[in-house]
């Protein structure tokens, strides 16, 4: 029986079939829309759910923001030097490095976060051999 009335906003956003990634939302900047599709073809087509798609806006915000920052920085470093806006930079370059770090360890994005049991090594082995086996 199909459903009466409006769809959720959260309904609406599941994919309709199984394989299906998520879109870029549709307020989503173009840039920011990059980053997002980009993440999303890279993951399993069911890595992300719908609860994780505001992070997921978040990260893409962050990533852009803080590639925008850099270019600051290095406006700043070509065009003359003042210390305080430099740190000022610096300061909201940081921040962002924060964020995104916070978030790709939330979604599992970051690579310290992939489990190495999944590629056959246990947690305690090390892939090189010993100093005194050398």
């Amino acid at each position: 029986m199909k459903q009466r009335g409006r769809i959720s906003k959260a309904k609406a956003m599941i994919p309709a079939r199984m394989g299906e990634r998520f879109p870029p939302p549709d307020d989503m900047p173009g840039d920011q829309s990059v980053v997002w599709l980009e993440i999303i073809n890279r993951m399993p087509s069911d890595y992300f759910a719908v609860q994780n798609l505001p992070l997921l806006a978040q990260y893409c915000r962050h990533t852009v923001n803080a590639a925008r920052i850099d270019k600051l920085v290095e406006e700043h470093v070509a065009n003359g030097f003042k210390l305080a806006t430099y740190d000022k930079l610096l300061t909201m370059q940081g921040r962002e490095s924060k964020s995104l770090c916070a978030l790709s360890a939330k979604m599992r994005l970051a690579q310290n976060s992939l489990d190495e049991t999944k590629h056959g090594k246990t947690k305690n082995q090390s892939s090189s051999t010993p100093i005194w086996e050398a």
